[in-house]
């Protein structure tokens, strides 16, 4: 051979097998004597190319050969004559992979680009093949035309069969392993066998009665030596044969043999579609290094015979005798061997031990297996061989023996170590049950100490709490007592002729008292805040009259300071809702007041605006904002994240310039929290501020109050009444006396309850204005003792009795209508309220103020 590279195979009817190889074209014929007899064709005999990579036969006995680079030729074996078909002839692509025959006279090419027929005789030119599915330039592998008269075609992207003129292309979806398909061989039965370009092993394919592929694959796991093919094949026996990178591999239906360089193969690395299955039952196999055969006919491989020689446990071996042994624990060697007479070197063996947990075999090719620790017990230990052709020994080599316990694993040290093992437990048992008695009465120590210092610490805190209501109790009345003659007095000396620069002191003076009333209020209202003593009281209400009432009240300081001072409502908003009014009016008052406050120049407005609208539980609820928006000084981003927080100011030389606790936005956003809403504020520095306060409120139809009755200063006129004033401070007295006969009414003044009691039971007086903190008899005892009076006379009417008393704590309110009393009527007294109440006294409402009080009641009143 001038090549030993052989790439493909066919045989002509004389019985010359024609061999594609790296170096021209050769026929091998078996002479007389077995010897080969070799014809060389090549460049030197008219071949245009050496490289010959495909060969088929014709019916008419010419030798067609496809080239790696040089299309095909046809040879004639009698007259030695070759004719090219290449690329003029129709061939566009000259690298030829694969050649074959059809029973309708045609030739097949498979090409690196495309599939390309022409007929064996006749018209010389080639046709492109076009395969629905595929692209015209497919990388074509090999083609093989099956009993049936179907044309097979392995492809790049698919295995093609055209029957009956139609094409079908199997690929993945239709249960290969692979699209990338590269021989295929069609066993007697009618099974086709598909290798592949890939390492995904072989493939089994039939087709049912209806023409349905049905595929089953073998890998490695089930026996080949390889997962990549090179070539498929079945022999005249029906065997079929496997070829790949690491030998062939048979099979015989049941197992699989393998055949190596061991086994007589010339080189394991076997070439595509170099295989020819003779008639005979010779299979031809072409490799790199040469060709090899197969002759099924010679005497059968008879099984392995598994033998163990030779068992080695620590110092000690045995040579044999070995069976029934009784060793120590400690590394065990056994040594093993096969007699096989036919490629000893290439048998494998299987081993299991039984004895041991999920015993099963065990494939491998050492001949020494090693353990290298046991646990004690009994154990029979085979092993079985396998030759080159699959065959396994009929019977397992065995070798019993027992592994004795080591003296720590016997059943007297076994029993030793358990009541050890007790006598500890049921001591650290009792050690346990010790520390958990120690453990809990320090526990219950501890508890019953930090339970009394927690029950010191409330009873502490109870007591400072009560202390600091106490003191502010006390301190708001006793600086209301004073504040309600300054104020009462310098309203009253306003009322009178005073020139202006009187009027000024006299409004100064006001101004002063009234701002000290702000301090107090804040600083109780906080209290109550923080104490969670605020209950908010909605009740129907005109929206807009209680935003408008903060304006009007605030409008005569705005002008004193040339601001202006604008309100708008914007015509969504709804005309009456359900709200707090007195707490609107007072978060209002006191963003407005802050405004004009810290404002100097420019103006100040109360935008009244709906954010949002929806219904709850079949109530319309809707959202309003109140804006104030000033041109002031404005704060920093860093002020505004505190500016809401008790008794912070935005500036500390802000707060010395313009005054106040700082109280009032901290109480205005937890009323605000109170009402489901909150405030905002957006500001930039000696710009302005806008502060935004929204809340939810529900919509009704019912008219309500929200603005005072009568605003201090209102002209309004009652007929004249007689009025029993309760109150042991001189200056009040004085004060209320004035205050009332102003307005056309007598006035009589008791100096403790006990003489308002007895000045009730001798006269007939139209209202009782009572103090609570009195000497001898209280305003409350005093209240109940006139309603007993007036219990005993049947048919009697009830006297109206307003509490006018300093006491504004949270409760104050509601303990005077508790104890009888009609309404309440905070000190400092304001003229407005006055008035309001003896308007209500004069149509003959007093006595619903126990449900409504008088609207001073409310916090944040003057």
């Amino acid at each position: 051979m001038r090549s030993p590279i052989v790439w493909a195979m066919a045989k002509d009817r004389q019985g010359g097998l024609w061999l594609a190889t790296g170096n021209g074209v050769h026929r091998m014929r078996m002479g007389p004597d077995r010897r080969a007899q070799w014809k060389i064709y090549g460049k030197r005999e008219g071949l245009t190319e050496d490289q010959a990579r495909a060969i088929t036969v014709t019916a008419d006995g010419g030798v067609w050969v496809g080239f790696f680079i040089g299309g095909v030729a046809r040879l004639d074996p009698e007259t030695g004559a070759v004719r090219r078909f290449g690329l003029a002839e129709g061939l566009t692509e000259d690298g030829v992979l694969g050649l074959g025959t059809d029973g309708e006279g045609f030739v097949w090419a498979a090409t690196k680009q495309g599939v390309f027929r022409m007929r064996a005789s006749g018209a010389a030119r080639w046709e492109r093949v076009e395969i629905p599915g595929l692209p015209p330039d497919v990388r074509s592998l090999s083609v093989m035309e099956d009993r049936e008269g179907a044309t097979w075609i392995a492809t790049r992207y698919g295995l093609a069969r055209r029957r009956n003129g139609a094409w079908r292309v199997l690929g993945r979806r239709e249960g290969l392993a692979s699209d990338y398909v590269g021989s295929i061989a069609q066993g007697k039965d009618g099974t086709y066998w598909i290798g592949y370009r890939e390492a995904v092993g072989l493939t089994r394919l039939t087709f049912d009665a209806n023409d349905t592929p049905r595929t089953a694959h073998m890998t490695k796991r089930d026996g080949l030596a390889s997962d990549y093919s090179m070539f498929t094949a079945v022999d005249a026996r029906g065997w079929v044969w496997y070829g790949s990178d690491n030998g062939v591999d048979v099979y015989d239906g049941e197992r699989w043999t393998h055949h190596g360089q061991p086994g007589g193969l010339v080189w394991d690395d076997v070439n595509g579609n170099s295989v020819w299955p003779d008639r005979d039952g010779t299979v031809w196999v072409g490799t790199s290094r040469g060709l090899a055969s197969f002759f099924p006919h010679r005497t059968p491989p008879h099984p392995p015979v598994a033998l163990i020689h030779k068992v080695d446990s620590g110092k000690r071996s045995w040579l044999a005798g070995f069976d029934g042994l009784r060793v120590k624990q400690s590394p065990l060697a056994i040594e093993y061997s096969a007699i096989a007479f036919d490629s000893p070197e290439v048998v494998r063996f299987a081993y299991r031990l039984q004895g041991l947990s999920g015993a099963q075999w065990e494939e491998t090719s050492e001949r020494v297996l090693r353990y290298p620790s046991l646990p004690p017990g009994e154990y029979v230990f085979e092993v079985k061989a396998r030759n080159s052709h699959g065959m396994w020994s009929r019977e397992p080599a065995r070798f019993r023996f027992e592994v004795l316990p080591a003296w720590w694993q016997t059943w007297w040290f076994a029993a030793a170590v358990g009541l050890l093992l007790g006598l500890v437990a049921w001591l650290t048992h009792r050690w346990s049950v010790k520390s958990l008695e120690r453990a809990r009465m320090r526990l219950q120590t501890a508890v019953t100490e930090r339970t009394a210092e927690l029950e010191a610490a409330k009873r502490k805190a109870e007591a400072a709490n009560e202390a600091k209501t106490w003191f502010l109790a006390h301190m708001s009345h006793e600086i209301r007592t004073p504040l309600n003659g300054i104020l009462g007095m310098t309203q009253l000396l306003l009322g009178t002729p005073v020139d202006h620069e009187q009027r000024e002191y006299l409004e100064l003076s006001k101004a002063s008292a009234e701002g000290l009333l702000g301090v107090i209020n804040d600083v109780l209202d906080f209290s109550k805040v923080e104490a969670g003593k605020i209950e908010l009281e909605p009740a129907p209400c005109a929206i807009r009259k209680v935003a408008e009432t903060p304006v009007r009240a605030l409008r005569t300081v705005a002008e004193q300071k040339g601001l202006r001072l604008e309100f708008a409502v914007d015509g969504a908003v709804p005309e009456h809702v359900e709200a707090d009014a007195g707490r609107v009016r007072q978060i209002l008052l006191n963003l407005l007041g802050n405004a004009i406050k810290f404002t100097e120049a420019g103006s100040v407005e109360l935008r009244v605006s709906l954010v949002a609208a929806g219904t709850r539980g079949g109530q319309e609820i809707v959202e309003l904002e109140f804006a104030v928006t000033d041109t002031g000084i404005g704060i920093t981003p860093d002020q505004a994240a505190t500016i809401f927080d008790a008794f912070t100011q935005a500036d500390k030389r802000m707060a010395r310039r313009f005054g106040g606790t700082g109280l009032g936005l901290s109480i205005s956003r937890r009323l605000a929290l109170m009402m489901g809403g909150g405030i905002t504020v957006e500001s930039c520095l000696n710009k302005g501020s806008t502060f935004r306060f929204r809340a939810p409120f529900p919509v009704t139809d019912m008219p309500g109050g929200g603005s005072p009755a009568a605003p201090a200063g209102e002209p309004t006129r009652e007929r004249p009444m007689r009025v029993l004033v309760a109150e042991d401070n001189a200056i009040n007295q004085v004060l209320a006396k004035r205050m009332l006969e102003r307005r056309g009414h007598s006035v009589d003044v008791a100096g403790n309850g006990r003489a308002a009691v007895e000045a009730v039971a001798r006269a007939r007086y139209d209202l009782v204005l009572m103090d609570v903190q009195m000497p001898e008899m209280d305003g409350f005892e005093a209240t109940q003792e006139i309603r007993r009076l007036e219990a005993a006379v049947q048919g009697g009417r009830r006297l109206p009795i307003v509490a006018m008393t300093a006491n504004a704590m949270e409760g104050d309110r509601e303990r005077c209508l508790s104890h009888g009393m009609d309404g309440y009527l905070p000190k400092p007294v304001n003229m407005g309220a006055l008035v309001a109440l003896l308007v209500e006294v004069n149509r003959g409402e007093a006595g619903t103020a126990r449900e409504n009080a008088s609207p001073l009641g409310a916090p944040g009143g003057d």
